[in-house]
This record gives C-alpha cells, sequence and structure tokens, in this order.
C-alpha cells in the first residue's frame, strides 16, 4: 500500500505472479526532504546519477558488468509529508538475492562516499544537457511552479520557497561532493527501507539477508 512507505523499520514483501517470467524488485526510501528544502532538487540530479543511463551506477555494476538486470528505472513524489524514492530493478528470478544485495552495496557506497569527484561532475553535465533541452511549454511550467506551491500550502506561516528553471540548475552546478554525500544520507535511510518484489520465487529469509547488508 501507498502508506506503507511511511511506516517505520524496514520490511521485505514477496508479491505471487505466475503470470510473469522475471522478477520487478522495488527498493523504496521514505526521506525528511521537503518542498521548501533547496536540497529537494538535489533528487532529479541524484536519479540520473545512479539512474538508468547505460553509464550509470546501477547499470553499470548490475547489467554492464554483472548481467544480473535487464532495467532500472527511478520515481520520486514529495508530499507535506517528507519525499519518497522508489528504485524498480527488473531481473531474472535466479539473480534476486544477487541484485538485492549488490543494489544495497551500490547505495551505501554513496552513502559513505565511495565515488569519484570526477565522476560528479561528469553527471552535471550529462543532467545540465538534459535540464535545458526540456521544453518550456505552459503545461511544463504550470507543473513547475505549481508542484513547489502546492506542497508548500501546509505551513501557512511560512514564506513558500520557489526556484526559477535557472535557479534549479544553478543549484545543481554548486553543489559538492561532501553537500551531496550529506544529502544522499538524508535521502537513503537503511534502517525504515522497504523492499517488494513480485515473481514466481520467493526467497526465504530475504529479510533477514538484508538485515545483515545495511
Amino acid at each position: 500500500k501507498y502508506t506503507d512507505i511511511f511506516k517505520q523499520g524496514l520490511e521485505v514483501s514477496f508479491l505471487k505472479n505466475n503470470k510473469i517470467e522475471n522478477t520487478n524488485i522495488v527498493f523504496a526510501f521514505h526521506a525528511p526532504i521537503y518542498q521548501k528544502d533547496k536540497e529537494i532538487y538535489y533528487i532529479d540530479f541524484f536519479k540520473e546519477f545512479i539512474g538508468s543511463g547505460v553509464t550509470s551506477m546501477l547499470m553499470t555494476e548490475l547489467r554492464e558488468k554483472k548481467q544480473w538486470i535487464y532495467n532500472v528505472q527511478l520515481d520520486n513524489y514529495t508530499t507535506p509529508y517528507g519525499t519518497y524514492l522508489m528504485i524498480e530493478i527488473s531481473t531474472k528470478n535466479k539473480h534476486i538475492v544477487n541484485v538485492v544485495k549488490g543494489t544495497i552495496k551500490i547505495l551505501k557506497n554513496l552513502v559513505y562516499g565511495k565515488f569519484s569527484s570526477d565522476y560528479l561532475e561528469y553527471v552535471k553535465k550529462a543532467y545540465m544537457v538534459e535540464h535545458y533541452s526540456t521544453c518550456q511549454n505552459n503545461q511544463f511550467l504550470s507543473d513547475f511552479y505549481g508542484q513547489q506551491y502546492i506542497n508548500q500550502l501546509y505551513n501557512v506561516n511560512e514564506t513558500p520557497t520557489i526556484l526559477s528553471f535557472k535557479e534549479v540548475a544553478d543549484q545543481i552546478l554548486k553543489i559538492k561532493k561532501i553537500n551531496f554525500v550529506m544529502f544522499i544520507k538524508r535521502l537513503l535511510i537503511f534502517s525504515n527501507m522497504k523492499i517488494a518484489y513480485q515473481g514466481k520465487r520467493e526467497v526465504k529469509n530475504l529479510q533477514s539477508l538484508v538485515l545483515s547488508k545495511i
């Protein structure tokens, strides 16, 4: 359920589905990051950093090097109660444990700052190309500014923090590695991580395995 992501504590759940050939695994994180926080704009950059591109960390490590996965999709939502991030990975049934362990290892390395500043700068450039190639039509601008207002309406005593399209880009360009690592620590709270996987094969004691890796 949608509300389960806000529950405290680690949880691993399995949904039996004999109609699909592979297994879909979702890692979900609820974070105390709100619309008024300027770090909210780091989330899209983080998705570029680890996401679905062939040079991203998850795809490089789990598909290009290991051939464990098919693809990666990332999604995020911000509400008055914080932000949640979802990482969905498609894999063969026999690789469920490998993918869970490998994904957690990659994410924990990010939390500990185990990535190069050169890679950070490389992803910045890729992000900027995509950012400025966005078609800024009326629909986009309505959503861009509307979401910023809507997610801050709950706090009537504060003036909403609204950034322009260029100001968002400037925030990303100014990111230093130390600041990005601090943001990742806020975003990826492993003690409250939720993992749900769907497919034909259930892995016994997967939650115990996950606990041993975090």
